[in-house]
């Protein structure tokens, strides 16, 4: 069963362009960047009111 999803898998990943997938984890990249930046720039900004 395993085996055979990853297959399915491969044959997926082989058929698209490599550049529909790249630019996936581009902006899979780019979302849990900035998510990840405005979540810590958040935090400073609560101990710059409390201090």
């Amino acid at each position: 069963m395993n085996q055979s999803l990853g297959l399915i898998l491969d044959g997926l990943l082989a058929n698209l362009p490599s550049d529909i997938i790249a630019g996936g984890a581009v902006t899979l990249i780019g979302v849990v960047w900035t998510s990840w930046r405005h979540r810590r720039s958040a935090r400073n900004e609560q101990n710059r009111r409390r201090g």
